[in-house]
């Protein structure tokens, strides 16, 4: 069987994907990895199953046509441990029409918060759900340990201890691929967010900033043997990083590279201004410090598991602490803590990737591929609509002619040994480097995969593209 996982933020989801995908080759199954960004790449590779981040009216169209093309669905949520609070200024995001919904196979929840919470929305039914925790955790179990900090040694191995990492979300008011306005126009007409609402996350967010970054300047000056790394959301424009923090300090970086567990695998203690990589940081017992001063909205559960601050000098003072290893949480940090595991996360054991293996094998397409392909490549092609005039007229001629779907005239024009790449230019990115290097990991690392046979590839013309496709980005393992 042929699986698609749909890979939205690699910095993010890649490793725990690529965990599942391992688990899945080892069973006898092919998997390909595919971009959010590039999702049409879906039907040339033309898979069984496809494995979506979610479901939200932002993608709801895509998941109703592979239902359509007769391709089994499945949700392994990105989103669903503590998102649920606020959740009534998102709602509208999962308007989706009911019966996408109730074509949907399996639903892979994180926790019963989540779970409970869309039974009793009536998104979806009972037999659709499975509670399975979230591949991405599996990391912070001892087992997967070595793995995270294998894979992250090429950008961190030069950061000693005693580290503080710093982490921030500015991404509404600072975002990386918009305008200010750009964002909030983005956030009311597509996620449909109320104006003020998004208006007041950005101010929040804008004069949190203010604060933080400056912040961190006095950290690292006031204790030159800290280093001290400032890791920005992905989707963060650095440009206020840049203007911000100091640049004489040789003991301050600012950090984008890798996924956030290898750091917090090295760091002395979490620094963070409402994230919710504070419960990472307390899945492997690190100090958590939230300088409460610093206004803006959280999580009760992010809340709960900080070292709430209120002042700066009170601060300095936890972080001396932490460097001289006198540091001590809360009293009453483990009882918040358990109660977050169990009904947000289900259990941190390093399992959660051979659970969802666990459902993806137990589904079989809803059609097989001889009467999916025909269909898919008309879609593929446009031809499966009644198109008349010059566009229809190109798209019979390229599907007779065997042309690549997605050829452009700018393509044509272009060399054809240039017109492959292996990245995406707009952030979401992720390579066959990356793939193969947390392959090798996994299967290198004593962990439960330990010994298995992958293979890495771009995709095949023939072999796995099932009519021609270029400029690709998925990657497959068998």
């Amino acid at each position: 069987m042929h699986v698609s996982l749909v890979v939205d933020n690699p910095r993010r989801d890649l490793g725990g994907l690529v965990l599942v995908a391992v688990e899945l080759v080892r069973r006898g199954h092919k998997v390909s990895l595919v971009s959010q960004s590039k999702p049409h790449e879906i039907w040339a590779l033309c898979p069984d199953v496809v494995v979506f981040n979610y479901l939200r009216t932002t993608n709801a169209a895509l998941v109703q046509q592979a239902q359509q093309l007769g391709m089994a669905t499945v949700i392994l949520e990105t989103e669903g441990g503590v998102f649920l609070n606020g959740i009534e200024k998102r709602v509208g995001v999962f308007d989706v029409d009911p019966a996408i919904r109730q074509h949907i196979r399996r639903v892979c929840a994180w926790g019963n918060t989540y779970a409970d919470y869309i039974l009793a929305q009536g998104f979806y039914r009972p037999d659709q759900l499975v509670i399975t925790g979230t591949p991405r955790y599996d990391y912070y179990a001892p087992v997967f340990h070595a793995v995270a900090l294998q894979v992250s040694e090429t950008h961190a191995h030069a950061y000693t201890k005693p580290l503080l990492l710093i982490t921030t979300n500015f991404s509404v008011v600072n975002p990386k691929f918009n305008t200010r306005e750009g964002e909030l126009a983005l956030w009311v007409s597509k996620f449909k967010f109320e104006p003020a609402y998004v208006e007041e996350m950005q101010q929040e967010e804008w004069d949190a900033m203010e604060v933080f970054l400056p912040l961190a300047n006095r950290i690292a000056e006031a204790f030159p043997a800290l280093t001290v790394v400032v890791r920005p959301h992905p989707f963060e424009n650095l440009q206020p990083y840049r203007e911000r923090l100091a640049h004489h300090l040789p003991n301050l970086h600012c950090e984008t590279e890798g996924t956030v567990d290898g750091w917090l695998l090295r760091c002395s203690a979490l620094l963070h201004w409402r994230s919710s990589t504070a419960i990472e940081a307390a899945m492997l017992g690190i100090p958590v410090l939230n300088p409460s001063w610093v206004a803006g909205p959280t999580s009760d559960e992010v809340q709960s598991i900080s070292d709430q601050i209120p002042t700066e000098s009170l601060l300095m003072e936890r972080i001396a602490q932490v460097i001289e290893g006198s540091y001590t949480p809360p009293a009453d940090y483990q009882q918040p803590y358990a109660r977050i595991i169990q009904q947000s996360f289900n259990r941190i054991d390093g399992q959660a990737y051979g659970r969802v293996a666990d459902v993806i094998d137990e589904i079989a397409p809803d059609q097989p591929l001889s009467q999916r392909k025909p269909r898919t490549q008309a879609v593929a092609y446009g031809t499966h609509a009644s198109t008349s005039g010059r566009s229809g007229w190109l798209n019979r001629a390229r599907q007779a002619l065997r042309l690549p779907t997605n050829l452009t005239s700018y393509e044509v024009r272009q060399a054809w040994a240039t017109a492959r790449q292996t990245t995406l230019p707009d952030g979401k990115q992720f390579s066959m480097g990356q793939v193969t290097g947390l392959v090798e990991a996994l299967t290198q690392e004593g962990c439960a995969l330990h010994g298995t046979s992958i293979k890495v590839h771009l995709p095949r013309q023939g072999a796995d593209y099932c009519f021609p496709f270029i400029n690709g980005r998925a990657v497959v393992l068998e």
